[in-house]
């Protein structure tokens, strides 16, 4: 390590500190005076020009483009077809669980074991689920259904009064 160190020295002190050209400085104020007097005759230059103003039309022709351009209508992000199987699925689990009561009704039970097992598994598990779980979804759905056909009322509104 020490003789790495003191080949570096050697090495260091052989190639000398840089020596710069005699006209060195000359050149960097030169350069300097230059840049000042491009930047004086810029400035001389935009203080005599003066904007011009637009023409009177400029704003009605500006204006009549950005009414032209038409706003793009807003798609539903959920269509109204899958608005209707969402209502059918409701539907289909409210009347499905006014159907289906827990096992105090052997009415019930028969009936699904007629139409078939597949179904049984689920009603038992959407008969252990609290009540507050199904509340939420019905309220959410209701409230996503309202807001979509405001939306479409809206919309509606906007087409006929273009």
């Amino acid at each position: 390590m020490k003789k790495k160190d003191d080949n570096l020295r050697k090495l260091i002190q052989q190639a000398g500190p840089d020596q710069p050209a005699p006209d060195f400085n000359e050149l960097v104020m030169r350069a300097v005076r230059t840049e000042a007097e491009r930047a004086s005759s810029l400035h001389a230059l935009l203080q005599q020009s003066t904007p011009e103003p637009p023409s009177p039309a400029f704003v009605q022709r500006v204006m009549a483009q950005v009414e032209a351009a038409a706003p793009k209508p807003v798609e539903p992000v959920i269509s109204k077809n899958a608005w209707y199987w969402i209502a059918a699925c409701f539907v289909l689990l409210v009347v499905a669980s006014l159907v289906v009561a827990p096992e105090t009704q052997p009415a019930a039970s028969a009936f699904w074991n007629q139409t078939g097992h597949a179904f049984s598994g689920f009603t038992q598990a959407i008969a252990k689920v609290p009540l507050l779980y199904p509340l939420t979804i019905i309220a959410a759905c209701a409230l996503l259904l309202l807001d979509y056909f405001i939306r479409q009322r809206v919309l509606y509104s906007r087409e006929l009064g273009m």
